[in-house]
């Protein structure tokens, strides 16, 4: 990582963190620059997290959010809601929510989101559609861990197949103009479209 780039305090706080209790799924700091650069373009945007672990992702996007924008993270893990609720309180614009993201998302009836980053595997591959359902004309689907590999932890490791499959099928959605980074751990980048533009 380039050494003039600076990182958050709150993500290297989060990722001491995320040391201390074993987790290793968090956010690379090459993908979270690339998150505070993207949530520095919604100012006044509502923004959602699938996926909060210990809140480096969160930590990332709360650098590059504005006063006025506000974040949504998701956490099915009771430990790890309860950590980076901790992580994350001194910020009013976060709310951390412990909860199953597939039923939150399909509980959910409030505005769509300008960005959503999905750091979790059911709503990026099986749910793709619901989580996608969610995101407002121009607004931006992001997820990690597109590039298969053997070091992710075995207990929410996808197969290689499935991930080679999502590879493939994002391109396939109609309403979003795609882009793949094989970068680090892989990115994407699906921006909706808006619906009086002709394609």
């Amino acid at each position: 990582m380039n050494e003039l780039v600076k990182v958050p305090k709150l993500v290297e706080v989060a990722e001491k963190r995320a040391m201390e209790e074993d987790f290793h799924m968090s956010s690379a700091r090459d993908t979270g620059q690339l998150l505070r650069a993207l949530a520095a373009s919604k100012p006044g945007g509502l923004l959602l997290e699938i996926g909060t672990g210990v809140g480096v992702g969160a930590g990332w996007l709360l650098d590059g959010m504005d006063p006025t924008a506000r974040l949504i993270t998701l956490e099915v893990h009771p430990e790890a809601a309860e950590i980076s609720t901790e992580m994350l309180a001194g910020d009013s614009r976060v709310e951390v929510v412990h909860a199953d993201a597939i039923e939150w998302l399909r509980a959910y009836d409030g505005p769509l989101f300008d960005m959503i980053f999905v750091d979790a595997s059911v709503p990026k591959y099986e749910e793709r559609a619901l989580t996608l359902s969610r995101i407002a004309p121009g607004g931006l689907f992001v997820c990690d861990d597109v590039i298969w590999s053997a070091s992710w932890d075995p207990a929410v490791r996808p197969s290689k197949d499935r991930v080679d499959k999502f590879r493939l099928e994002i391109f396939d959605e109609p309403d979003f103009h795609v882009l793949l980074m094989d970068w680090g751990p892989g990115v994407c980048v699906a921006t909706r479209i808006a619906a009086d533009v002709d394609s």
